[in-house]
């Protein structure tokens, strides 16, 4: 099981029609999600925008506007800005977000919050890159030695987890964060709770990662999806 096998499960599993992805890279992933109307966000997009080619009088027009780089169809959109971007304005709601942009937890945070904003009833968020294996690959800035770069997401999902949300780690693919719709308190971090995640050492997280982050085995996770998805 990977990251692309558990959001095409849980899109078969609820019957999902709106994908939305933040954080695309070469678009690996967002190539092989199963649903109908999908959804990018990336400050670049260079390697999906090789593939989907734009009208001359399209470019012509975002150049004329000075817009974000924009692909629109029927069934797929691409934009290329941030997410902090993207969210800004009110817009499309969807039923499966896959956050995998930038690893630093207070953009997690952000993009987390924004979610579930954007989420239709029964929706559900998954988020790559939550549960880091060596210290190395979980620091904000990695070196050039670092070969895996997870950065400290995890503290997000710490974090979010003290505060109440309902959010669990599936032990592969580097950790894969999964939540249903719920209800976000607009403080539920503050400037003091972001100084105080940048000195969490990451032995908190190894001292006891189920307690840190809700880290649980695929197979008992599974069994309980039926249930799982909110009203």
């Amino acid at each position: 099981m990977d990251r692309i096998q558990l959001v095409n499960t849980l899109i078969e599993t609820y019957g999902y029609t709106r994908y939305l992805e933040i954080g695309v890279q070469k678009g690996e992933c967002f190539e092989q999600i199963k649903v109908k109307y999908k959804t990018a966000v990336d400050p670049e997009l260079k390697y999906l925008k090789k593939r989907y080619k734009k009208s001359i009088a399209d470019k012509l027009r975002n150049t004329f506007n000075n817009a974000h780089w924009t692909y629109e169809s029927e069934n797929i959109n691409l934009y290329e800005l941030s997410s902090d971007d993207f969210f800004v304005n009110p817009g499309e709601t969807y039923d499966l977000v896959f956050i995998d942009g930038l690893h630093l937890f207070d953009q997690v945070l952000k993009d987390y919050t924004n979610a579930q904003q954007r989420l239709n009833p029964g929706g559900c968020i998954v988020m790559h890159d939550c549960n880091p294996l060596a210290e190395e690959s979980a620091e904000r800035v990695p070196s050039k030695e670092t070969r895996v770069w997870n950065g400290d997401t995890w503290k997000a999902i710490y974090h979010l987890r003290k505060s109440g949300q309902d959010i669990d780690v599936l032990d592969f693919d580097h950790g894969c964060g999964v939540a249903f719709k719920q209800e976000v308190a607009e403080n539920i971090w503050t400037d003091s709770d972001v100084e105080q995640l940048k000195q969490l050492p990451f032995a908190s997280l190894e001292a006891d990662r189920q307690a840190a982050v809700g880290l649980c085995r695929w197979d008992d996770y599974r069994k309980t999806l039926p249930v799982r998805k909110a009203g």
